[in-house]
């Protein structure tokens, strides 16, 4: 009776042993309610209804898959960041954004009849309730819609619908998109009013340059812009129709980046003196873009302005 015993407690505490292994080893979050949410992960470019770029979004796992991180480029240059999960206690997805500007949302949901959905939760400082709704419409397209509610959850107005494409090619980390507020068709407006001509910034090669196209009563230009990943830093190539004439070619490269804003500087080579040359793209707060271009014969000690414009963004056709 006692071998009987003793063999039971050694099966019974080697069973104890293994049960508890098994939950040690287990990876944490892997039912299937911390995966609802894995159609949003990728690079994405995101799109206006009118098939303007809204942005670029990078949608990552962290944590072992109990997280998803978003950051997000708007096309005007403007960041953020949210954090997304599933909490196994309330079932519910959570998400806490934060932009760059301090703006914070936070909202809850989940996900049923083929989309997630999350909403506050109550009523911000303005009063507004917030709901977003993120849709898998097809083979590698998300669509975003958000809207709002000023009456309690009674009437709602859209904020935002984006649709979500996967970015192709190599080119989708955010460094490549940080010209991306330049993208577009614009009027160059002077300092006084008139119009000094028109240019349209485009993404091309699959998004791993930028073209500009100037266009001005007396010529035109071309400009390729690209970002060298190994040496980190933007490149330009300038190019006009009088490329023989000082300025008609010039070579620049990135020597300072913000949000919303870059510069570049470069060399010429005048009258066998040595000017540096640099141009300035800095987004305005009220959308435009102001593109300032200077010299200077001192080594940059001192700085001549040459052009002074603001780009004013022409409507959608």
């Amino acid at each position: 009776m006692k071998r009987i015993l003793a063999v039971c407690a050694v099966f019974g505490l080697t069973g104890l042993l293994v049960d508890d292994a098994e939950t040690q080893t287990q990876p944490p979050c892997t039912d299937a309610a911390f995966h609802q949410f894995d159609f949003w992960l990728g690079e994405w470019d995101v799109f206006a209804p009118g098939g303007q770029r809204a942005g670029h979004n990078t949608i990552q796992a962290a944590q072992g898959g109990c997280v998803i991180v978003e950051a997000w480029t708007s096309a005007t240059g403007n960041t953020g960041t949210s954090l997304n999960f599933y909490d196994h206690a309330d079932r519910k997805w959570h998400q806490a954004w934060m932009e760059r500007g301090g703006e914070a949302l936070r909202l809850s949901g989940g996900f049923a009849d083929g989309h997630m959905r999350l909403q506050s939760e109550s009523a911000g400082p303005d009063g507004a309730i917030n709901r977003i709704t993120w849709t898998p419409i097809s083979a590698g397209k998300v669509r975003q819609f958000w809207d709002a509610s000023m009456d309690g959850g009674k009437t709602w107005k859209p904020v935002f619908d984006g649709t979500y494409v996967k970015s192709s090619g190599g080119c989708a980390a955010p460094e490549f998109h940080q010209l991306d507020f330049w993208i577009g068709s614009w009027d160059v407006i002077g300092a006084s009013g008139e119009k000094l001509g028109s240019n349209r910034i485009d993404r091309m090669l699959k998004g791993c340059a930028i073209q500009e196209n100037w266009s001005e009563s007396s010529g035109e230009g071309r400009s390729l812009f690209y970002y060298h990943p190994a040496e980190k830093r933007w490149r330009q190539i300038w190019v006009t129709d009088t490329a023989t004439e000082p300025g008609g070619v010039k070579e620049k490269q990135a020597v300072a980046i913000e949000t919303g804003g870059i510069r570049f500087q470069g060399e010429l080579v005048v009258g066998g003196r040595i000017v540096l040359d640099r141009t300035t793209l800095k987004l305005q707060p009220d959308g435009r873009v102001r593109q300032t271009i200077e010299t200077s014969t001192d080594g940059g000690g001192t700085w001549k302005t040459q052009f002074d414009a603001f780009y004013v963004r022409r409507p959608d056709p």
